[in-house]
């Protein structure tokens, strides 16, 4: 018993020596108590060292499962719900609902481990953008593109080549539409009728023949995408090919972001863009309608004409008691003031003839419009057409004019290049008098573009001496000063609408590659190109692609015609655009458009 009490003794005295030994030691290194187990102590750091490593194979092995999923995806990044399922095996109840759409430091979301020892910012894991592998918001995966947005009254149609004729079609009809292809075979811009034909949209059954004669309204549908000028202001001449004058990548629903997440701008600075580079890729302003962002747009496959007999006369045609026909093969409506076109296409909308719901608008085609028609056909997706040089829709047969087709084929939009000028919902703001007597008062009163109707026109600004001193200038015949007072008007113009963006007009130009009205020394309109002096020899400007004509016009040419007509070939296309006074003229004709919000 002394004995084992002996040997307790002994072994407590050896503890507190050791004890006492190991702080004598400290004390000798120069380590104090509060260095060992004070806040910023060894022993601390020693355990927030080990909580930071623990984390780091937390956020490692979640990093590891995102690029193997990658991977899987042959590069592309993952999607959201893809990402959910990850973090799900490492952190607690993680919705895809609360994953923000690009993930960075300041879009972050905050992560509780699985144990809730920890909490780790998701941005930790993954940043960046997702990829879209499954269809979304009326955007197809497996076409690329915007599904075509329908309303009541319009009838899905795609077109048997066999039989050359078009049949009735599910919207899903996988036959319907391709818009990314490689060549004009491939191309297929998806078509509708609407209820205005043979059939309704109530009683047309899948898989029926319709014939010529039979066919209702005839729209077609351009996607919502961001575009770039592949060669700014640098010229190209090759009609009726794949000219690749613009760059296209269709977008998802209404967003600004494509497929692979990539975002892009709404605008660019066209002084930083130097001549034949590349502008900035940004998206089709023609995709925004008043304050709504659109994922496509309905366009009508020819130029209008009317359901009544066409007499080809302004007393026939310069009213709004007409019906609106978008067909083949017939007389384009002419002779027809640029308001009254406007009040035409606007009351579509509102006729029961072609079945149309609340929930669809139909206007004129406004200039910002025409521009994203013609730049998807000047795509890597479409072609620029060659010229109608009749007065019938389609010319005389469309089926064997293929090549004044969008696409090069019968899917495509006809009539853009020849035909007649397209009136375009487009101004100069100058308030001449035209503008209501042409443009109807309604819609410009007191020369004013009338508030309720600013979404469905664009307006362009002048300089302050066209705007003030216009009438005076168009009226005070020839005179070397009022020609130098109008090259600096048009100047203006043209140089005002550098801010537009998409339109087809001021990024097509090049500057002093376009004509104006003065005076000559006989008292005559005529145009002077390239010259301040008394020269009367006539010139017109161009385009920098395919040469169409390019005239910005001056004071008493306010409104804005595009595509020229079949009675100048030599300076039609689709990029062709000149100022005009929207009179009822044999010219003149109009496109309505379909948009469904």
């Amino acid at each position: 018993m002394e004995n084992l009490k002996s040997k307790k003794m002994s072994a407590g005295i050896t503890l507190i020596a050791l004890v006492v030994t190991i702080i004598v030691l400290l004390l000798l290194a120069g380590i104090s108590i509060q260095m060992l187990t004070g806040d910023n102590g060894i022993l601390q750091i020693a355990t927030e060292a080990k909580i930071e490593t623990e984390k780091s194979q937390i956020i490692e092995n979640a990093q590891v499962d995102v690029l193997g999923q990658q991977t899987e995806n042959n590069g592309n990044n993952i999607t959201k719900k893809q990402l959910t399922t990850i973090l799900n095996k490492y952190f607690k109840n993680v919705k895809e609902a609360d994953i923000p759409d690009e993930i960075s430091s300041s879009s972050d979301v905050e992560l509780t481990t699985k144990d809730e020892k920890y909490k780790i910012m998701l941005s930790k894991v993954y940043s960046g953008k997702f990829h879209i592998t499954s269809d979304k918001d009326g955007f197809s995966v497996d076409k690329g593109v915007n599904k075509p947005q329908l309303s009541s009254g319009m009838i899905p149609i795609k077109y048997n080549a066999s039989s050359e004729k078009w049949i009735v079609c599910s919207e899903n009809d996988n036959e319907w539409y391709n818009y990314i292809g490689n060549d004009i075979e491939e191309f297929k811009w998806a078509n509708i009728m609407l209820s205005d034909g043979t059939y309704k949209q109530a009683d047309a059954e899948i898989g029926t023949v319709v014939d010529d004669d039979q066919l209702g309204s005839m729209f077609v549908w351009i996607p919502r995408y961001a575009y770039a000028i592949k060669e700014y202001k640098v010229g190209k001449n090759a009609e009726g090919t794949i000219q690749n004058i613009t760059d296209v990548t269709f977008l998802v629903s209404n967003s600004n972001k494509d497929k692979d997440g990539n975002s892009y701008e709404t605008d660019y600075n066209s002084d930083i863009v130097t001549e034949g580079d590349s502008t900035p890729k940004i998206v089709h302003p023609g995709f925004t309608f008043g304050n709504s962002n659109l994922t496509g747009i309905w366009v009508a496959k020819f130029e209008a004409s009317m359901e009544e007999n066409n007499n080809d006369t302004a007393s026939n045609n310069d009213v709004t008691n007409k019906t609106v026909k978008i067909l083949p093969g017939k007389a384009g409506w002419r002779y027809i003031k640029i308001g009254n076109a406007f009040t035409e296409c606007f009351n579509i909308k509102s006729s029961s003839k072609y079945g149309i719901n609340d929930t669809a608008d139909t206007h004129l085609t406004k200039n910002i419009e025409w521009g994203a028609i013609v730049y998807l056909a000047a795509s890597q997706y479409g072609m620029t057409p060659l010229s109608n040089v009749s007065k019938i829709t389609g010319s005389s047969n469309y089926r064997s004019n293929l090549n004044q087709s969008t696409t090069g084929n019968i899917t495509g939009i006809f009539d853009l290049n020849g035909g007649a000028w397209e009136f375009v919902a487009a101004f100069f703001d100058n308030g001449v008098s035209s503008l209501s007597t042409n443009g109807k008062s309604i819609y410009f009163p007191y020369n004013q573009l009338d508030n309720n109707y600013e979404k469905y026109w664009d307006k362009y600004t002048v300089g302050n001496d066209e705007k003030e001193n216009g009438s005076t200038l168009w009226n005070a015949g020839y005179s070397q000063d009022n020609n130098l007072r109008i090259r600096q008007s048009v100047d203006d113009r043209y140089n005002n609408a550098k801010s537009k963006k998409g339109d087809a007009f001021y990024e097509v130009m090049k500057y002093h590659e376009y004509s104006y009205y003065g005076y000559s020394t006989t008292g005559t309109l005529t145009w002077l190109l390239y010259t301040l002096d008394s020269s009367t020899s006539s010139g017109r400007g161009k385009t920098i692609y395919n040469f169409d004509q390019a005239n910005i016009g001056f004071y008493d040419r306010a409104f804005m015609g595009r595509g020229e007509n079949s009675n100048t070939s030599a300076t039609t296309g689709v990029f062709a655009c000149s100022g005009g006074n929207g009179k009822d003229v044999s010219w003149d004709g109009f496109r309505p458009i379909i948009v469904v919000e």
